[in-house]
């Protein structure tokens, strides 16, 4: 099944979000974050992608509230 562009960019970007906290995390998220790239996000369910979505922009609004009070 091919992937649309939308798709991939999200991947992509939920991928450098997950890099980027991999340093604050224990060994064992570490392995179960590593089992889970591996299961392959090309694989996930549309409800499934949808939620990580929704995790992505909640995410980037809690980043994001410190600048948007000033």
């Amino acid at each position: 099944m091919p992937k649309n562009s939308y798709d991939s960019v999200i991947g992509a970007l939920f991928e450098e979000i997950l890099m980027a906290l991999r340093r604050h995390l224990s060994e064992l998220q570490r392995e179960a974050l590593w089992k889970w790239r591996w299961l392959g996000w090309s694989n996930a369910t549309p409800a499934f992608k949808a939620s990580i979505y929704v995790l992505i922009v909640a995410a980037a609004v809690v980043a994001a509230l410190p600048i948007l009070v000033r």
